[in-house]
């Protein structure tokens, strides 16, 4: 849940993740995750809700309308723990590995430049 306690998310391994808020019943818009989900994290301030999976990829999303905002290859293995902090500009990560990151949000979209060719 979020600080307030009006925003709740739960991940299931089918890759469903749900939002709801628990002090009227509401249902939030339901965010379909590519694989299943092993953590979620919401800020405090409610602006981002974050997800990691077993392909080491860290997933952000716009809690309001489900729409993916970020993704990032996190570790090369399996995500074990997420956290994001109450402004929502910092996420820390656990790999299967033992491995903890700090990542400053939002991670800006990588560009993409088309290959060199030889002649």
């Amino acid at each position: 849940t979020n600080s307030d306690g009006k925003l709740a998310a739960f991940g299931f391994q089918d890759g469903t993740v749900l939002l709801f808020n628990p002090v009227d019943g509401k249902a939030g818009v339901p965010i379909k995750h590519p694989t299943g989900v092993n953590h979620l994290a919401i800020s405090g301030n409610s602006t981002v809700l974050a997800s990691v999976g077993g392909d080491g990829i860290i997933r952000t999303w716009n809690p309001v309308d489900g729409k993916q905002t970020s993704f990032w290859q996190a570790s090369d293995t399996s995500l074990t723990g997420l956290a994001i902090s109450t402004g929502g500009n910092q996420a820390y990560t656990m790999d299967a590995g033992g491995y903890l990151r700090t990542w400053t949000l939002p991670v800006p979209t990588p560009k993409l430049f088309p290959a060199h060719k030889a002649e």
